[in-house]
């Protein structure tokens, strides 16, 4: 999730979510600082990441149940934006595309309106 800002507050969530026993889960968490030419295009100062490995089903209620731990606990310092490339699931477009979404949705219905090219992250409803 991107942070709105890297405030000490969100520091310290991120390290209360990262150290909890439920993310003994995870393979790997990460705090990335968003400066550079994505300060202009991304609407947050940071992104919290977590990986999770399911090596076996019997895994996956365990991983999934420390995701989502790691990402509740993240919450009050989430940007209204997500980014794209870090969003495994489907989610709200209007959170993912922003103001380019009503752009985006005329492009897609005049080009593609059987919606023949699958999209991870659709724009039509």
């Amino acid at each position: 999730m991107l942070l709105a800002e890297l405030s000490e507050a969100a520091v310290a969530g991120f390290l209360d979510a990262a150290l909890a026993p439920a993310s003994g889960a995870l393979l790997s968490v990460e705090l990335r600082h968003l400066g550079g030419a994505l300060a202009t295009d991304v609407p947050g100062d940071a992104l919290a990441f977590a990986v999770g490995v399911v090596p076996v089903p019997e895994a996956a209620p365990e991983v999934a149940a420390a995701a989502k731990a790691f990402a509740r606990a993240l919450d009050p310092h989430a940007a209204p934006r997500a980014m794209k490339n870090f969003t495994e699931r489907p989610g709200e477009p209007e959170r993912i595309y922003g103001s380019d979404l009503a752009r985006l949705r005329t492009i897609v219905a005049a080009w593609d309106p059987e919606q023949v090219i699958a999209a991870g992250h659709p724009v039509l409803d």
